[in-house]
């Protein structure tokens, strides 16, 4: 059976049907086969900036780049909206993983659409026949568990099916059912990190992070319940209370007497986009009292996936006079020629580029040329993530000024953060 067209059976219910008659042939011969079930990152995001006629175009672009790597014993198809499968026989897990990096490297080159070059990311769910699934319903379901496990994170990620992701699976939607309830109780508690200046070690920001606590389910991190809070449209009336209740507090520490510092919140895309987002914000800022210098907004880079659109909404929040950062830099979509453009004052850098800087030579020279571009362009930059005191020592040697991690601080309360603003420098 030779590999077909990539849209030809579009859909789930002809797709299976497809895969399982390639299960027949191929695995009636005694053939082991791997099922990556391709899940594009952030395309409904892609659709809400460039529009459906662009994405449709887009999928059928990927669609023609996955039919490069079919071969006899390869297949791909369109299994969704967003979603490819591509099946294979193999013999070793080696055999997956060469295949895998075929595949992102197909992908990660630009798409060309009109004069807008778009980059795409996939996070890949892994699973084998026989060992998962006898059948192409379970076989497909399985991959499509792994992939789902990992979608939220950031960059493009692989994962092989496992049998834990069913308790997992299980948690989930647990978590799902309590987050329409924890919307009208709000049971969650804000937790803070400073942001130290590293000449004199003393705090000039806090970033604010959100935590739930459940009687039942225990801590659940903001890694499992943000992305089903995204999914729900819940991300935000959620997002609101947390920018609400950080403002509150850091008018109260102002007022305590405590020196001014900024405080950082998270910006989902959902409200960075909403049109009503911006009159609620001077509404909170209004409400709380305080000044709009003392707020910053974090945006990720994929946030900004359609400069264009979001350039608008950066320089009517900028006019305010509230503080703009771009988070997680270097591990998205953003276009270092659109930079100078974008009326930010801060980049985040991500902690991958920091963990092991004392030894890699590359991440410190890509740390080192973001800090020389960015003094050119007057921004300033924390590094996140710092937790040993060896990437301390590199930091500063390559002119870091500011830095946020375990080092110094994990998270905590309103109560220790405030003991932390008292103006004495905190020593790693």
């Amino acid at each position: 059976m030779r590999g077909l067209n990539v849209d030809r059976y579009r859909g789930a219910d002809a797709a299976t049907q497809y895969i399982q008659q390639v299960l027949d042939v191929q695995g009636g011969d005694g053939r082991t086969i791997a099922l990556l079930y391709i899940g594009l990152d952030q395309f409904k995001r892609i659709n809400q900036s460039f529009g459906h006629n662009i994405g449709d175009q887009l999928l059928y672009s990927i669609g023609r780049r996955l039919h490069r790597l079919v071969t006899l014993h390869a297949h791909a198809v369109r299994i969704g909206g967003d979603t490819f499968v591509y099946l294979f026989a193999y013999q070793t897990v080696d055999d997956i993983h060469e295949v895998i990096e075929q595949l992102h490297a197909q992908l990660r080159l630009p798409f060309r659409m009109g004069e807008q070059d778009i980059y795409i990311g996939a996070s890949i769910g892994v699973s084998r026949f026989p060992e998962h699934a006898d059948n192409a319903e379970q076989l497909v379901k399985a991959a499509e568990m792994a992939m789902a496990d990992i979608k939220e994170q950031i960059g493009s990620r692989v994962q092989m099916y496992d049998e834990k992701l069913n308790e997992k699976l299980e948690r989930r939607f647990q978590i799902h059912a309590e987050l329409a309830r924890a919307v009208q109780q709000w049971p969650f508690t804000l937790y803070y990190q400073p942001i130290i200046e590293l000449e004199d070690k003393r705090p000039v920001g806090m970033e604010c992070l959100i935590r739930w606590f459940h009687p039942v389910l225990g801590a659940i991190p903001p890694s499992e319940f943000i992305p089903l809070a995204e999914e729900t449209g819940l991300i935000a009336p959620i997002g609101m209370w947390v920018l609400e209740e950080a403002c509150a507090q850091n008018k109260q520490w102002q007022d305590a007497g405590l020196p001014p510092i900024v405080m950082s919140v998270n910006l989902s895309s959902r409200q960075f986009y909403d049109p009503s987002f911006l009159g609620a914000l001077i509404g909170i800022l209004r409400r709380t009292g305080l000044a709009p210098q003392w707020l910053e907004l974090e945006i990720t880079e994929g946030v900004m996936m359609d400069i264009h659109a979001a350039l608008p909404i950066l320089r009517e929040l900028g006019a305010l006079g509230i503080q703009l950062a771009i988070d997680d830099f270097g591990t998205g979509y953003s276009s270092l020629k659109y930079l100078k453009e974008l009326p930010v004052n801060k980049l985040k850098i991500d902690r991958s580029f920091i963990q092991h800087i004392e030894t890699d030579a590359v991440h410190a020279a890509i740390v080192q040329a973001l800090l020389a571009m960015s003094a050119q362009l007057g921004l300033h930059v924390v590094t996140e993530g710092v937790e040993r005191p060896e990437e301390l020592e590199v930091l500063q040697q390559l002119g870091c000024k500011f830095a946020q991690g375990y080092l110094f601080s994990r998270p905590v309360p309103a109560e220790a953060a405030f003991e932390l603003l008292q103006g004495v420098p905190i020593s790693p």
